[in-house]
């Protein structure tokens, strides 16, 4: 008799069991082509047509989108999720500069400078900069908020030009910066070779964007574009993402000296505040980048000009 009772109060029941794992398998199933890469580009470092991707570069020049560039709130959104990107790549930055003999008395330019993130809190660190980009949208949000700010007029200016033909003469930058910019880029070696030619010899071209691989596909691509909207819909296409060593290659070849181990590339992460999260749900969740060892996702690197 009790063998029949303890059978009848299995719980849950075994057909609900079978249903939630059918359940399961079926969502798994659904979703997993979503969770996978698309397949690669041929050659990342060849010149890639802009019809054959799916990015909006045209992003940096939409009203609702600049407005982000400075928001400060814990509720990081749009370009704003930019300024917890300082946590680890402007100290980064600072020390590969800094191995420069009177680095501060140098000038630097920022290709692809967007809102000015990156530049003006390079200019608080007392760098000479000067940011360039495409966008006359977002180089107008930089110069807004650097002169709302004040006492930056002597080492903060921007231009609006492109990178594929800097507007400087040669060797003349002591360093150049391009932060989260090599992502979005089609002619990778027209990039670097400009950025070669505008650096004195021994100036050190600091930067850092995304390696491509499955888990930045997870994370930057189907997590924070897709689910979770921390960037807009076409910021990114992954198959422009670029890995250490595909960039290391370009640059030897370019003129550079470059080594993933030697130049001690070093990857970054968000920092996770829970304190926050209950001020703007998800992105609140997020603090300033750090450091982290791995070059799997978000990296930091960079090449001297030989």
């Amino acid at each position: 008799g009790n063998h029949s009772l303890q059978q009848q109060n299995t719980f849950p029941p075994p057909m609900l069991l079978r249903l939630l794992s059918l359940l399961v398998l079926a969502l798994a199933l659904f979703a997993l082509p979503r969770l996978l890469p698309p397949t690669a580009l041929p050659d990342r470092l060849a010149v890639i047509s802009e019809a054959d991707t799916h990015i909006d570069n045209e992003l940096y020049n939409e009203p609702a989108w600049v407005a982000t560039w400075w928001k400060s709130s814990s509720f990081h959104v749009g370009f704003s999720l930019l300024q917890l990107v300082n946590g680890a790549r402007v100290p980064y930055f600072d020390r590969i500069w800094q191995q420069q003999p009177a680095a501060k008395l140098g000038i630097y330019l920022d290709v692809g400078c967007g809102g000015g993130i990156a530049t003006e809190a390079l200019a608080l660190l007392g760098y000479n900069m000067t940011g360039l980009d495409v966008s006359s949208q977002s180089v107008a949000a930089a110069q807004a908020h650097a002169e709302e700010r004040g006492g930056l007029a002597h080492t903060l200016r921007y231009v609006v030009g492109s990178a594929y033909a800097l507007p400087f003469p040669d060797a003349h930058f002591d360093g150049v910066v391009s932060s989260d910019v090599l992502e979005h880029i089609h002619d990778l070696p027209q990039f670097v070779s400009e950025i070669h030619r505008v650096l004195k010899p021994g100036g050190r071209f600091v930067f850092d964007t995304i390696a491509r691989t499955p888990l930045s596909y997870l994370v930057s691509i189907v997590g924070a574009q897709d689910l979770l909207g921390f960037v807009a819909p076409h910021t990114h296409d992954w198959r422009l993402f670029v890995n250490p060593d595909e960039l290391c290659t370009l640059l030897t070849r370019s003129g550079f000296a470059c080594d993933v181990v030697a130049n001690d590339f070093v990857g970054m992460r968000p920092s996770l505040s829970p304190a926050n999260m209950w001020q703007g749900l998800m992105p609140g969740l997020l603090g300033p980048f750090v450091e982290t060892p791995s070059l799997l996702n978000n990296y930091l690197g960079y090449a001297v000009k030989t």
